[in-house]
């Protein structure tokens, strides 16, 4: 056993609703329907040792680190997913447009510019609802 297990300091207690330093609790008493000991011998069976709850809080804390970097790699694959099938859905409806630009002797870089000039309010409108919705 470890030699912490009667430490009340060094304890946490688990078996009280009432709370750790009330009345009742400390001295034993009637709550309710219900009659308290106190702090005894049995209270003191029922609290758990710090570094026991330390042990469990330090696994709970690495399962949901786990649990939250899976969730943002798949939020980040699912978003690059959206962005490669918008733009992928954009140029396809403008390739008529896009070749005829290409044939009158346009920059990629300009013609890149006016498809996004085509877009940029619903881009921004999206963003702005994107951003607000969370």
């Amino acid at each position: 056993m470890n030699e912490d297990i009667g430490d009340i300091q060094a304890g946490m207690p688990s078996f009280d609703k009432l709370g750790d330093y009330a009345p009742v609790t400390l001295n034993g008493g009637i709550s309710g329907n219900k009659t308290y000991d106190g702090i005894g011998d049995s209270a003191m069976r029922t609290i758990m040792p710090i570094s026991i709850s330390q042990g469990i809080l330090n696994q709970l804390t690495s399962v949901v680190l786990a649990i939250l970097v899976l969730v943002i790699t798949l939020v980040v694959i699912i978003t690059f997913i959206i962005v490669l099938l918008t733009t992928s859905l954009i140029i396809k409806d403008n390739t008529r447009y896009i070749a005829t630009l290409k044939v009158l002797g346009y920059e990629n870089k300009e013609i890149v510019n006016m498809i996004l000039g085509m877009y940029a309010i619903m881009i921004v409108i999206a963003f702005v609802i994107g951003f607000v919705a969370g």
